[in-house]
């Protein structure tokens, strides 16, 4: 309301009960509100949309709201008797439709995204504005973004069946369109140095282009039958792994384009290249692990037996000495490497499908994630669990991702949340509500932050840096609440006279 003319200057709708508590930013450019539905909402004071998903988490009305003086942080108390702190992410709005695709500059200061909408948008991290304009001139959905290892250059593929390189200081398309493809294209990759560009397509070929020219650098790689929905270069970028919905892997030779081996046909449900590029791993649901010689393509040991089920997902400890996998039969495997053996009986304690796992990136840890709803850190020299289960999503967990330093894990679910956890404590750190499905999510590299794709239409950009946490009031009566932020606490002030601080 204007309290000059006493004019209603705009109307903020979205609640299904009453409002009791509101709350400006401390740049006045949001509003929080608290209402009776148990939920807290946060408002774009000059447009009167919503910036995010509703904020849910209480069980009762939502009784008072604060952000701290920077504007990062969220508090609010309700009758359920509980305090809670909101990490305010950042959400890039501009996506009419699904966002498809998201990738981190190296340096960790842009993110590009790609979208339905037939178009790529660039964004800064520190503050979440779009840097340019969006890049609008694919004529159909935009699948995948991607990179280049310097940071100069963007690559992205669309169902309009072309791939299109992009100046990142300058948004502007480097030359004509990528075309040859005759179908869309699922798939890019550049490669370790940045001179080659791999493309994969429903057209059941990959491609090899000379970024600096534009040109094709071999004839197209033919082989599989089916769309090709996944391309990855070897670390020392002299080879090219493909996954395709016919269910084989290959593996080519980049210099020559063809390729090295034969298909590896029926373990294509996971595969990852060990660090060094010299071995590949891929899991089945015939029951069993491969070890692959990434030069020859022979198998470099025997078959992996142990599971009783589907692999579902493979991952090399750091040092390439172990191998961990995860299956519908609801066990871990731990494998060594350089034998093919068991290093144990399968790792027990999950009640449904594994569906992720990885390792910590000093390999002393291995975390997985399942249907059965939680996440489970294991100790790799032991196999026993480092804590209890963790707990918290709702739905199947199906995928587990370290941060760089090995201090926190991220879990995505199908209840449509992101969840950060504290790796030392076993400890949820912050949960984090999109109200969809979760595409892809990635830590920056200095950590600080969570970037996730989502099917709202959003990509969202998290503070990992702060310690976001329920504060649970010992009192059994109902009271209001009011916050004030300090240095390195907050002082809570609850009604009937009495304080606490944390």
């Amino acid at each position: 309301m204007n309290l000059l003319t006493g004019k209603y200057i705009q109307e903020f709708q979205g609640h299904t009960d009453r409002v009791d508590a509101v709350g400006f930013s401390p740049d006045g450019t949001e509003l929080a509100s608290g209402s009776v539905d148990k939920t807290l909402r946060l408002w774009n004071v000059t447009t009167g949309t919503q910036n995010t998903e509703p904020l849910q988490g209480h069980t009762g009305r939502v009784t008072a709201v604060a952000f701290s003086h920077d504007g990062t942080n969220l508090a609010s108390g309700s009758e359920d008797k509980t305090l809670r702190l909101w990490d305010v992410a950042t959400s890039l709005q501009g996506h009419t439709k699904s966002v498809n695709s998201v990738a981190f500059s190296p340096d960790g200061t842009k993110l590009a995204s790609g979208s339905s909408d037939e178009t790529l948008r660039l964004w800064d991290v520190a503050t979440g504005n779009q840097i340019k304009e969006p890049l609008q001139r694919h004529t159909d959905t935009v699948h995948p973004v991607a990179f280049s290892p310097d940071g100069t250059k963007l690559a992205s593929g669309s169902s309009d069946e072309t791939l299109r390189l992009w100046d990142v200081a300058t948004g502007t398309q480097i030359r004509e369109p990528l075309e040859a493809h005759t179908d869309s294209v699922w798939s890019v990759a550049f490669s370790p140095d940045g001179t080659k560009l791999a493309s994969g397509s429903g057209d059941g070929t990959l491609r090899l282009w000379d970024v600096a020219t534009g040109t094709q650098i071999t004839e197209p790689l033919q082989g599989h039958t089916y769309r090709v929905t996944s391309v990855a270069f070897s670390p020392d970028g002299t080879k090219l792994a493909s996954g395709s919905w016919d269910e084989t892997l290959r593996l080519w030779d980049v210099t020559t384009g063809t390729q090295i081996t034969e298909p590896l046909q029926g373990h294509t449900d996971s595969v990852t290249f060990s660090p060094d590029s010299t071995k590949l791993a891929s899991g089945s649901e015939d029951e069993t692990l491969r070890l692959w010689d990434v030069a020859t393509g022979t198998q470099i040991t025997e078959t992996l037996w142990g599971h009783t089920d589907q692999v579902y997902s493979v991952a090399f400890s750091s040092d390439g000495t172990k191998l961990a996998s995860g299956s519908w039969d609801e066990t871990l495997g731990l494998w060594d490497v350089a034998t093919g053996t068991q290093i144990r009986e399968p790792v027990q304690g999950h009640t449904d499908t594994v569906h992720s796992v990885a390792f910590s990136p000093d390999g002393t840890k291995l975390a997985s994630g399942s249907s059965d709803e939680t996440l489970r850190l294991w100790d790799v020299a032991t196999g026993t669990q480092v804590t209890e289960p963790l707990q918290g999503h709702t739905k199947s967990v199906y995928s587990v991702v370290f941060s760089p330093d090995g201090t926190k894990l991220a879990s995505a679910s199908w209840d449509e949340t992101l969840r950060l956890w504290d790796v030392a404590a076993g400890n949820q750190i912050t949960e984090i509500l999109h109200g969809h499905t979760v595409n892809s999510m990635t830590f920056s590299p200095d950590v600080t932050k969570l970037v996730s794709a989502s099917w709202d239409k959003t990509i969202r950009i998290w503070n990992t840096a702060m310690c976001i946490q329920n504060l649970h009031s010992k009192r059994n009566d109902k009271a209001s609440f009011a916050f004030h932020f300090c240095t390195n606490s907050i002082l809570i002030y609850i009604s009937k006279a009495t304080f606490c601080s944390f």
